[in-house]
């Protein structure tokens, strides 16, 4: 049978796997790793006119990418700020925005919003694409990889599209928005809500079970994902020993305890 420390030792071991699982994975799901849209001003602008200035003019046949602030749009929605990516006037005429060179983290996950600005009647839609060049060194041109491409129409709703970007964890490159005007430009407000770059949220954590570093003994396995029934098996295992001190919460779909204390007995 365990004596007291060895049980003690094991309540700690057990409080430190949920307080590193919840440093290391609750804090930051869902946390922006790279918004494309506050960052506009640093990527490199153009259209089929050459290259163009940030922010644009909304006069200018070339094309223009430009903040709108409290931006009314198609769904009726305002918004405090969104991206506006005006294609060249012409039909087929497009408009791209590439970005500075970055490192893609692993466990992230693309989120864009579109539409257009109110009062686009007339427009007959636009395509919008997300792509990221793969740098493969000086003298070799980059490996062009299509996140996303989506035809956007004028149909009163926000469009939106997530894609996971796994695959390309660990490679160097550059993110692209771009934006095709299709047959016509005329009226092609096309407007980026949100452009960002962002953690996944992870799976459920299971602990299977705790072993006392000791002599390996076996002190409890925990095999219930509800919270009301984790604290009745870890009081079953622990009690007398420990009590908790505050309720469990729910954050990234993982059990936490906030803190224990022990009992002098």
């Amino acid at each position: 049978m365990l004596n007291k420390k060895s049980r003690f030792s094991a309540l700690i071991l057990l409080v430190s796997i949920i307080a590193v699982s919840r440093n290391a994975f609750c804090a930051y799901a869902g946390s922006t790793v790279y918004d494309l849209i506050s960052h506009a001003p640093d990527a490199s602008w153009s259209s089929g006119a050459g290259v163009l200035p940030f922010p644009g003019n909304p006069a200018d046949n070339r094309g223009f990418a430009l903040f709108v602030d409290n931006a009314f749009l198609e769904d009726g929605s305002t918004w405090q700020r969104v991206l506006e990516t005006h294609p060249q006037w012409v039909g087929g005429g497009w408009i791209m925005g590439a970005y500075p060179q970055q490192t893609v983290q692993s466990n992230v996950q693309l989120i864009v919003r579109i539409e257009f600005l109110s009062g686009a009647t007339g427009t007959d839609g636009a395509r919008f694409d997300v792509y990221f060049d793969e740098y493969r060194g000086l003298n070799v041109a980059p490996l062009r990889h299509t996140i996303l491409s989506q035809v956007a129409t004028l149909d009163d709703r926000l469009d939106l599209v997530t894609k996971d970007l796994d695959y390309l964890a660990g490679k160097k490159g550059n993110f692209i928005i771009y934006v095709n005007a299709g047959q016509t430009s005329g009226r092609d407000w096309a407007v980026w809500a949100e452009a960002r770059v962002e953690t996944k949220a992870l799976p459920d954590l299971v602990i299977a079970e705790v072993r006392c570093d000791r002599n390996n003994s076996l002190i409890g396995v925990i095999d219930a994902p509800e919270p009301t029934h984790f604290l009745t098996k870890f009081h079953r295992y622990f009690n007398g020993y420990a009590r908790h001190c505050c309720h469990s919460i729910a954050c990234a779909r993982l059990l936490q305890l906030e803190c224990f204390e022990k009992v002098a007995t």
